[in-house]
């Protein structure tokens, strides 16, 4: 399979209903299936989830369910072709002061207002590093039962016009065995949707979008992979890809695609090992609670 085929097979796109007005698209999004020791995962960037997570700095609780779209050939798109998912982690991450962590009452104390979800960002009797924790920007469910409908994709075109990829062609699952690290020798590339755009509330108006020959440049403060993109990139064409896989030239998984360039010329990537670490801390902690046969 060539490398653009697999790349528009993989990416998944997705809308995100409001909560309120299920009827009403708040945003689009991006993700794939990942294939995990026996186990099918959802993998999608933080924010398409969590919406209102980023503008208050703390996890709100306010979850959103993006659904797939399936392209199914139903001529009642909206009504037939997404796929609610549900269920995603809020990855979570706390920092503990030394005073915090030699005083037993104390760490209690702050567990507390953690599990209990009751940290105020502005009450100075806790530590900031409690009040502004770090929210990971990966994000991903686990897909239980089987999906109920086929996941297919949109017709395709290569720049010459040329069909790529025909209507309905399966999408295809990445797997866990099949990834690298970001190196700066490798050429990474990503793929999917864009201008995305409901037409007389029935139909879905959208682009295809194929971004490559990027460079990979180094970690930001966050161990997010900088990717430097080709210069003076049309930013609307990157609008919707956020959660899509990153491969690498050999076709190989190597991160989910965050946000792509802004005002410079570079894309922001998490690498896939994170998002596994993540899964496996995941899956150790539902064995311990003697839920691993149950997943």
């Amino acid at each position: 399979m060539r490398l653009d085929q697999a790349l528009f097979l993989s990416t998944l796109q997705l809308v995100v209903p409001e909560i309120d007005h299920p009827d009403r698209i708040k945003a689009f999004g991006s993700g794939f299936m990942l294939s995990h020791k026996g186990r099918l995962f959802f993998v999608t960037a933080d924010h398409v989830v969590h919406l209102d997570d980023r503008d208050a700095g703390h996890r709100t609780g306010r979850d959103y369910q993006p659904q797939i779209i399936t392209n199914s050939p139903s001529p009642k798109e909206l009504t037939s072709i997404v796929l609610p998912l549900g269920g995603f982690y809020s990855l979570t991450g706390y920092m503990f002061d030394d005073n915090t962590l030699n005083n037993p009452q104390e760490l209690v104390r702050m567990l507390n207002y953690i599990t209990s979800k009751s940290v105020d960002i502005d009450d100075e009797t806790i530590p900031l590093d409690i009040r502004i924790p770090d929210m990971p920007e990966p994000t991903f469910c686990k897909i239980k039962d089987s999906l109920q409908c086929s996941l297919l994709s949109n017709q395709v075109e290569d720049a010459d016009g040329n069909v790529l990829i025909p209507q309905g062609t399966p999408k295809i699952i990445l797997d866990s065995n099949s990834v690298t690290k970001f190196k700066t020798d490798d050429i990474y590339y990503v793929a999917g949707t864009v201008l995305n755009n409901i037409v007389n509330g029935i139909s879905l108006d959208r682009r295809n979008a194929y971004h490559g020959e990027m460079a990979f440049q180094g970690f930001d403060s966050e161990k997010n992979a900088i990717l430097k993109t080709p210069e003076n990139p049309n930013i609307d064409h990157w609008s919707g890809l956020s959660g899509a896989p990153v491969l690498n030239q050999d076709g190989l998984l190597a991160g989910v695609l965050l946000r792509g360039p802004k005002s410079e010329s570079y894309a922001i990537a998490c690498p896939i090992e994170t998002v596994i670490r993540f899964i496996d801390q995941v899956l150790k902690i539902e064995v311990i609670n003697g839920m691993g046969n149950r997943l």
